[in-house]
């Protein structure tokens, strides 16, 4: 929802439209997933107790040390988005900071031993949603909204057939490697992060794991469709009388 808008905007896309079927999309993961995979837990009440600790998305302590790797992996965004926009990757600024401190944060682990712990506030979240909201809505005008009431039907459809067609491969991903099927569901759902991963640690799944595989299908998404984008736009310009008459 919120690397998409910002892509389509690169792009020359139409940020309305994006921005309306993402949301949409996003509504009916996080309002039909996490009820489905409460449906198919079969764990005791007990069990299916709330984990208050040990979330994938703890924000850190204000202290010293973790203030001054805030600063670290901050820095590191600037410089890997800089490196990024210099090696015309697509989407420069999110995928370049999101490489950039992925590697300052798994490095550092990987050569002291422990993960080390930043400060990020929740409001610092809010705001660069606030940001990103209002550059996209500054660039909006009533004529992207043509049309609107089909868009609204194919999103709808679309979004339904994604959810099926994830749960139902989930299913098959979990019998051929054995891992729970709430947790490959969770793992798999095209929702945000923070929602599945809260699922999977309200219901004792592995929230580590649907992490990592969130964050990996966001990068790759990430990577993957602004030169796909391009390579369209391309392919659909040489088939326009304008650009042959030109050749």
């Amino acid at each position: 929802l919120s690397a998409m808008p910002g892509i389509a905007q690169e792009v020359g896309a139409n940020t309305a439209v994006v921005s309306l079927v993402q949301t949409i999309r996003v509504l009916m993961v996080v309002l039909t997933i996490p009820f489905t995979v409460f449906y198919l837990n079969t764990k005791n009440e007990a069990d299916a107790v709330v984990a208050t600790q040990g979330s994938a998305f703890s924000s850190g302590v204000f202290t010293l040390s973790n203030i001054s790797w805030t600063a670290a992996l901050i820095l590191g965004a600037w410089l890997m988005s800089r490196l990024a926009v210099r090696l015309h990757f697509p989407a420069p600024w999110l995928i370049g900071s999101m490489l950039g401190v992925a590697a300052l944060q798994v490095g550092a682990g990987a050569l002291i031993g422990y993960d080390l712990i930043p400060y990020w506030p929740a409001q610092a979240n809010i705001a660069s949603q606030v940001f990103l909201g209002a550059t996209i809505g500054s660039k909006m005008n009533k004529q992207m909204f043509v049309g609107l009431k089909n868009t609204l039907i194919v999103a709808v459809v679309s979004s339904a057939g994604l959810i099926a067609a994830t749960v139902l491969s989930s299913i098959a991903i979990a019998e051929i490697t054995g891992i729970s099927v709430i947790t490959a569901i969770l793992a798999f759902s095209p929702g945000g992060i923070a929602e599945m991963a809260t699922t999977a640690v309200t219901l004792h799944e592995d929230s580590t794991f649907v992490v990592a595989v969130q964050v990996v299908r966001i990068i790759l998404v990430i990577a993957m469709l602004p030169p796909f984008f391009r390579f369209l736009h391309h392919v659909w310009a040489k088939r326009q009388p304008d650009y042959k008459a030109a050749k």
